[in-house]
C-alpha cells in the first residue's frame, strides 16, 4: 500500500486509525508496522511549506499554507490524558498561527483532519480547543458508514457551535 500511495501525483497524508491495529492479534507489531510504512508519510512528497509532527504522536501533523492552518490528528486514543495532550499540541499550533501568521484583526481558518467521527468521548479534545479560541473550524473525518455528512449537527458533542464537519465515507 505504501508503494502505491507514493506513486500519487498529489501529496498524501496518512493518519493512524484504531482499525489499523485494534483488530490484529499482535497490536504492538501492527502499530510498529504502521509506523515503519506510514508515520511521516508526507516526507515522500515535496512541499513549499514546513510540516510539523507531534513529538509524542509523530503520526499527527500540521502545516500552514495559503494562511490556513491544517492539522491532522488521530483521536482513537480516547483517554482524557491522551486527548488533553493532543489538544495542548493543537492549542500551541493555534497560538503560533495567530501570533506569527495572521495579520492583526484577521479571522483565522483552521481545517482539521481526523480518522474518527467526533463523539462524546472526544469532548475533552474539542472543548479544549473551543475554550482556547473563538476561531471556527472545520473537521474533516472518515466515517463508518456510506452516508455523507456535511454540517455541524453532532448530537453528543457539547461544542458544536464552533465546529463544522465533513464526513468522508468509506466508499469515498
Amino acid at each position: 500500500m505504501s508503494t502505491l500511495l507514493q506513486a500519487s501525483r498529489v501529496p498524501v497524508f496518512v493518519l493512524l486509525a484504531d482499525s489499523d491495529y485494534k483488530n490484529c492479534q499482535n497490536t504492538t507489531e501492527a502499530v510498529s508496522l504502521w509506523d515503519d510504512q506510514f508515520t511521516k508519510f508526507f516526507e515522500n512528497f515535496n512541499f513549499n511549506f514546513t510540516i510539523q509532527s507531534q513529538r509524542e504522536m509523530p503520526y499527527n501533523f500540521a502545516f500552514v499554507t495559503n494562511d490556513i492552518l491544517f492539522v491532522g490528528v488521530t483521536l482513537s486514543q480516547t483517554s482524557p490524558e491522551t486527548l488533553n495532550g493532543q489538544a495542548a499540541w493543537t492549542r500551541a499550533l493555534i497560538d503560533d498561527y495567530t501570533t506569527n501568521v495572521l495579520a492583526a484583526g484577521s479571522v483565522g481558518r483552521l481545517v482539521m483532519f481526523g480518522h474518527a467521527e467526533p463523539t462524546a468521548e472526544h469532548n475533552v479534545f474539542f472543548a479544549n480547543l473551543t475554550a482556547h479560541t473563538d476561531m471556527p473550524y472545520l473537521y474533516v473525518h472518515a466515517g463508518d458508514s456510506d452516508l455523507f455528512t456535511n454540517g455541524t449537527p453532532i448530537a453528543d458533542l457539547a461544542v458544536s457551535d464552533k465546529l463544522s464537519r465533513v464526513t468522508v465515507t468509506m466508499t469515498g
